[in-house]
């Protein structure tokens, strides 16, 4: 906006700026100036025209006026609210976006932000990668990422980030992978974990050394889940597309949120496949079923013994008891 007042002055005196006088006026690059122009004109609706015999620029019409963002009190109300959530992440990125936020508005402490409105949710996990792996990035460190492969097994890998990037609602980071010296592209959803190590690397291997991986490392799995309410298959936070009575083929990153979703479900669904998961999925659930007879406080019988048979599916049977 600094820069823009000035543009707007320069042009308001006749003095026709052009993208080299403000980009030596401010030290950025004549693209970057550039941009600005294109934001004032695109983006604000300023009448920009180019006169080619001073070479530079100036308004076609005289009632174009620069004025501040505009924020209505709705939008105010959500960046309170966005404000106050990532001030109590523990994140350099979290706590850099809520000053952000509230620089934007005129807080005066008002009972807003207990407004429960509904925006984005807040991954405080997520946040914590995307800060140590763009740490990395900058600093020219290797970092140590953990995630669940296709087959439900931890990996670790010694990754050299070279960029991170957003595509389709996701972030993902690119970069030179060991021990299997390929470039590879990781969605941030999909990491269990990050470790910023002390190792430096250098941009060689990305660039002529390694074998690209073609396809995203972190593409969407497939997993067949049967409802015995095939109308709930909406309200999931995943892709279920039919397939057969009561059968639906879902599109998921991360296993453990899937199932997450699936223990939450207030109809009974089954993981027809793949086999690794359904298995996951009543092992979890065996977990959870012991730990809440063993410590039920309230029932004082014997607790039920709990067998899974697993061949037939993914529900428990319970025995005895």
């Amino acid at each position: 906006m600094h820069r823009l007042g000035w543009i707007d002055a320069q042009i308001r005196q006749l003095r026709y700026p052009n993208c080299v006088r403000i980009a030596d006026k401010f030290s950025i690059s004549p693209r970057q100036a550039a941009r600005d122009i294109e934001y004032l004109r695109d983006s604000m609706g300023a009448p920009i025209g180019f006169c080619h015999q001073n070479k530079g620029y100036y308004y076609t019409q005289d009632t174009f006026v620069l004025g501040n963002v505009l924020v209505t009190d709705r939008q105010r109300q959500g960046l309170l609210y966005l404000a106050e959530q990532y001030e109590k992440l523990e994140s350099e990125h979290a706590r850099h976006l809520s000053g952000l936020f509230r620089r934007l508005i005129d807080h005066n402490g008002s009972e807003e932000a207990d407004i429960a409105l509904p925006l984005f949710p807040i991954d405080p996990a997520e946040l914590s990668i995307f800060d140590k792996i763009n740490q990395s990035v900058e600093a020219r460190t290797k970092v140590d990422i953990h995630y669940i492969d296709g087959q439900g097994s931890m990996k670790s890998v010694r990754l050299s980030p070279y960029k991170m990037y957003a595509y389709d609602r996701e972030n993902f980071v690119v970069g030179y992978c060991e021990p299997g010296k390929q470039i590879r592209f990781f969605a941030l959803s999909g990491l269990l974990s990050s470790d910023v190590s002390d190792t430096k690397f250098d941009l060689t291997p990305l660039l002529k050394q390694a074998e690209v991986v073609p396809e995203l490392a972190n593409e969407a799995n497939i997993a067949y889940v049967r409802l015995s309410a095939p109308s709930y298959a909406g309200s999931f936070p995943f892709r279920f597309e039919a397939v057969d009575a009561g059968l639906f083929r879902v599109e998921y990153y991360d296993p453990l949120k899937l199932l997450a979703a699936l223990f939450a479900s207030p109809v009974e669904a089954t993981i027809e496949a793949p086999k690794w998961l359904r298995n996951l999925y009543v092992n979890q659930l065996e977990k959870k079923l012991r730990y809440f007879i063993e410590n039920d406080s309230i029932c004082q019988s014997p607790p039920a013994k709990m067998e899974s048979k697993k061949s037939e599916g993914s529900k428990l049977v319970p025995t005895g008891g």
